[in-house]
């Protein structure tokens, strides 16, 4: 018996192709700014927790995290989704840098 299933995300943790193309244009702007851009880096948070942010802008010299970039939706009046909005103040409590949000469903605002 086969059943189509209705998969809530079938690209697993690299996200829908939407955020995937935003990822990739995050990671751009890092590189071009002189930084290495890390993917899906795993963030080790002070309370022991951990979160994976999906890109990290790195110093290269000394290894350290300069900069974190969160991709996600946005509600219609401009703020990152709970889900975004949660993530980005327990990275920011537990880690010490609050990451940087970028939608990829901004909505036209003359609609």
């Amino acid at each position: 018996m086969s059943e189509d299933k209705n998969i809530p995300n079938p690209y697993g943790r690299k996200g829908a192709l939407e955020h995937q193309a935003k990822v990739k244009e995050v990671a751009i702007d890092i590189k071009e700014r002189g930084f290495l851009a890390v993917f899906e880096k795993f963030l080790r948070l002070f309370n022991g927790k951990g979160k994976f942010m999906d890109v990290v802008a790195i110093e290269e010299e000394n290894n350290q995290v300069i900069e974190i970039h969160q991709i996600g939706k946005q509600n219609q009046d401009g703020s990152p989704i709970k889900r975004e909005r949660d993530t980005i103040e327990e990275v920011t409590e537990g880690y010490g840098i609050r990451p940087e949000f970028h939608s990829y469903n901004k909505k036209d605002s003359k609609l």
